[in-house]
């Protein structure tokens, strides 16, 4: 693995702790939680994650004639997710020393994009359409702590999605049947969602465990003397 090189490099990290006034035995940890995501980013590309492939999905629909009532679905697939490597540090961040060490980050997404083939089917006409997906955050609040004698490593002992930002979905193409675009957006700002959580959730915060479980925090001499 390549901690060896951000080990050496957590040395740089030193000099940037800085205190927290009144804080107790704290101080921030910008630079080591910087590493940590860059490192983070490096391994979501190495595992193919970005870009990640979406799930599909379906809708169907109906539109009353008077006379007759016509159905149509609307299928999207062929999905992809860009931007998980973006991962960084999006606000404030402590490494705490009592009987054990603490560290505490806010970190997340910004900006990440998606896409989809659209295809919808009325009364057996097809027309082939297009979706663009805008995933404006995702916020990520952890906690890590490791002992004082550093026998092991940190370990993530909260790991939480604080926040899941707007979702704009685009489609073009659809034509007359563009009167369809509110239960398609949505499907498809729902798919989206109930698959990036779970992966945040999952291999992602499993990713940012083996980085810090190898990836000493530095800790300034002031605050363990």
């Amino acid at each position: 693995m390549f901690i060896t090189a951000t080990v050496i490099s957590c040395l740089v990290c030193l000099a940037s702790l800085s205190p927290l006034p009144g804080s107790g035995d704290c101080a921030e940890a910008d630079a080591y939680i910087d590493e940590v995501l860059a490192n983070v980013a490096q391994m979501v590309i190495d595992q193919h994650l970005d870009p990640a492939e979406l799930p599909g999905g379906k809708i169907s629909f109906s539109q009353d004639l008077g006379i007759i009532t016509i159905h149509g679905s609307a299928r999207y697939d062929q999905g992809h997710f860009n931007g998980l490597s973006t991962i960084h540090r999006t606000g404030g961040t402590e490494l705490c020393v009592s009987d054990s060490i603490g560290l505490s980050a806010n970190i997340g997404l910004r900006d990440a994009r998606a896409g989809y083939h659209v295809a919808a089917e009325l009364q057996g006409i097809e027309v082939g359409a297009s979706a663009e997906v805008k995933f404006a955050s995702l916020d990520i609040y952890f906690e890590a702590t490791m002992p004082l004698d550093a026998s092991s490593g940190l370990l993530l002992t909260k790991f939480e999605i604080t926040n899941v930002g707007h979702i704009d979905v685009s489609v073009s193409g659809l034509g007359p049947l563009d009167w369809i675009l509110g239960k398609l957006v949505g499907a498809i700002a729902d798919t989206v969602k109930d698959w990036v959580v779970p992966l945040i959730e999952g291999p992602i915060r499993d990713i940012l465990q083996d980085i810090i479980d190898d990836m000493m925090p530095p800790i300034p001499s002031k605050i363990i003397a």
